[in-house]
């Protein structure tokens, strides 16, 4: 991608709320498919945590090729990480602010107004709850399983 768009976007996430160390574009990483560095991934940088992935694009693109190449992030990705973060495309349409988003989303891809993209914060405390309700469950799951040991035991 042209430096100049990608100085766009940073500067769209910017007024965004995403703090500049949260950005890691071309990022290499162990907890990463070794053939794939997404070209913008965006992390909780109080706790390292992955938020979301972003692909960029050309508008050229067939939309089929895209929806392919993007499952194919989050398959191979994704399921190297124990996190489910959102998986975001942005289409460039040539010079200045002109781009879209799009979340992939069931294997589709949704179109999301700039004025509707998540903020940080909102995308730290969505991961936040995510995690708590993860815990609760599997915390759930330990109790039943002590009850059950119980009752075969007593």
């Amino acid at each position: 991608m042209e430096k100049q768009f990608i100085d766009i976007f940073k500067e769209f996430l910017l007024s965004k709320g995403y703090p500049e160390n949260s950005l890691l574009f071309e990022f290499k990483s162990s907890k990463i498919h070794p053939k794939f560095r997404p070209d913008l991934l965006v992390i909780d940088t109080e706790n390292d945590n992955f938020l979301c992935l972003f692909e960029f694009k050309s508008s050229t693109w067939e939309k089929s090729d895209l929806i392919n190449e993007i499952n194919y992030y989050q398959d191979d990705f994704l399921s190297n990480l124990q996190e489910d973060i959102p998986v975001y495309l942005v289409l460039s349409f040539g010079f200045g602010k002109d781009f879209q988003i799009f979340e992939l989303t069931d294997g589709a891809l949704k179109l999301i107004p700039d004025d509707e993209f998540p903020r940080y914060e909102t995308l730290v405390s969505q991961q936040k709850t995510e995690e708590k309700i993860e815990k609760e469950r599997i915390q759930k799951s330990k109790i039943g399983e002590l009850k059950e040991r119980k009752k075969e035991c007593g």
